[in-house]
């Protein structure tokens, strides 16, 4: 499946992308990158799924 990724500038001057499955990854990542700065190691599958609302299969 090829997808194109569709930009456009706002009212405002700034970018604006328009695809809403990208703008969510886009906003897990930072919430995994945020996490992560704060810890002095790396997460554990377990914390990350906690970030990012997913029930855990264990």
């Amino acid at each position: 499946m090829e997808r194109s990724l569709v930009s456009s500038v706002n009212d405002d001057g700034g970018d604006d992308v328009n695809d809403r499955d990208l703008r969510e990854e886009i906003e897990l990542v930072a919430v995994l990158a945020a996490a992560a700065r704060l810890r002095a190691r790396r997460l554990t599958l377990a914390e990350i799924d906690r970030l990012l609302g997913v029930a855990s299969s264990s």
